[in-house]
């Protein structure tokens, strides 16, 4: 039997593999933006929920597929706000966004 690792670039990918691959791009993005000065670290400067103005503890993306678009959040409504939008239906992807993505 040959061995499934040499041929699992042949194998088609799926959509839940994508919005993985986009929700830690999407992650590091944020953590490198925090340590090079673009968006403010939460633990040292006070910024308040963009819902309930408690003070923010993270950042909130609604959708990966704009990874720096993200809000201030509290845990509390980090929690109610759920996961971001799953649009599958941008994941079917082009010949072109599969380059992009290095998939």
């Amino acid at each position: 039997m040959p061995n499934a690792r040499k041929f699992s670039n042949a194998l088609p990918v799926s959509a839940r593999e994508i919005y993985r691959i986009l929700k830690n791009n999407a992650q590091q993005m944020i953590t490198y933006a925090v340590r090079e000065g673009r968006l403010p670290h939460l633990k040292i400067h006070f910024m308040k929920c963009t819902d309930c103005e408690k003070r923010a503890v993270c950042y909130d993306h609604r959708d990966y597929f704009d990874p720096l678009i993200v809000e201030p959040v509290c845990h509390s409504c980090n929690l109610l706000r759920g996961t971001a939008k799953k649009t599958f239906d941008k994941i079917a992807l082009t010949p072109v966004k599969r380059i992009l993505l290095n998939l």
